[in-house]
């Protein structure tokens, strides 16, 4: 749809799908959605306060270390974007302009290729927030966090894992990304969902898979 959702936790596993809205009570997004009212697709141009492209996550984070969750918001075209929360932990109020982050070098943040889903976490062990994400060619993608937990820089985009094209062992495209200690040995390892969508005799065929990336470097290391 291109809006976010927020699902209250439980234990019951009953909580029910919530809009955000930023701190005017607008629909968050990023310019192109589909409004769950009107029932009609934006252009992508209007309200102006949002960048072109359909959002495809939006993963909570505490972007600048002020102990509430912000907003970085990864769209179809590879941009990456932050609603900072101008609210508190529990009464939260998302910035009305989606915010383009930038490279350390001042370039706009980009997941080559597109499709960009990023997940936060400390790739290098170094103490700060790196972004990592998947693209739409089945590559996986690591920004380095260069800057402070205040105030965070990335670096350029490098590539951690190929395109499912390259590699050969029949990975599907659209990578979604995880990050753990996979198999206890004290660094991170990668898991990527992928999809395929193809025609097999005449039927149409979806499904996808979860590969695992076993980190092969120190942590300092891409991989």
């Amino acid at each position: 749809m291109g809006v976010p959702y927020w699902i209250p936790g439980g234990f019951e596993g009953d909580g029910q799908p919530v809009l955000l809205n930023d701190a005017e009570g607008g629909l968050m997004h990023t310019g192109r959605f589909y409004h769950p009212t009107d029932r009609a697709h934006t252009s992508g141009s209007e309200p102006a306060d949002g960048p072109p492209g359909r959002a495809y996550s939006a993963f909570p984070l505490d972007w600048d270390a002020d102990g509430d969750f912000d907003l970085i918001v990864g769209n179809d075209a590879g941009g990456l974007f932050l609603r900072e929360n101008r609210g508190t932990p529990k009464a939260f109020a998302y910035a009305t302009e989606a915010v383009t982050l930038r490279t350390a070098d001042d370039q706009p943040a980009v997941v080559p290729g597109g499709y960009a889903m990023p997940i936060a976490v400390d790739w290098n062990g170094d103490g700060l927030t790196d972004l990592v994400s998947g693209n739409k060619a089945g590559e996986v993608f690591w920004f380095e966090n260069v800057g402070t937990k205040q105030e965070p820089e990335l670096e350029t985009p490098r590539r951690l894992v190929q395109s499912s094209q390259d590699e050969g062992l029949g990975r599907g495209k659209s990578a979604q990304v995880e990050v753990c200690d996979w198999d206890g040995d004290g660094d991170l390892d990668l898991l990527v969902g992928d999809a395929h969508v193809q025609v097999v005799d005449g039927e149409f065929d979806a499904h996808g898979y979860v590969w695992l990336y076993r980190r092969e470097a120190a942590p300092s290391t891409p991989r």
